[in-house]
């Protein structure tokens, strides 16, 4: 669960996982204790799998490794080349 002050954390974790009050949080915690092991739970944890899978290092290393063939494709100024 997070604050939902901690804005853009929204993008981050699923909207059923923010909580803006103390009250909120234990309605929460309830509400997790009482779908554990349930369909929803499974449901649940799916989407936020999910929400993680920008951060997985594979994707992380793919994003790099096309930025950097991108900018080797770049033409160096004035003719020079590049520094090795």
């Amino acid at each position: 669960m997070l604050p939902t002050a901690l804005s853009p954390f929204d993008q981050f974790i699923t909207a059923r996982l923010l909580i803006d009050s103390e009250r909120a949080a234990l309605e929460r915690l309830h509400w997790l204790n009482d779908i554990a092991t349930t369909a929803e739970h499974t449901a649940l944890l799916g989407d936020c799998l999910d929400r993680l899978q920008r951060f997985s290092l594979t994707r992380q290393h793919t994003a790099l490794r096309a930025m950097i063939t991108d900018l080797l494709r770049l033409p160096y100024p004035r003719g020079g080349t590049p520094a090795r």
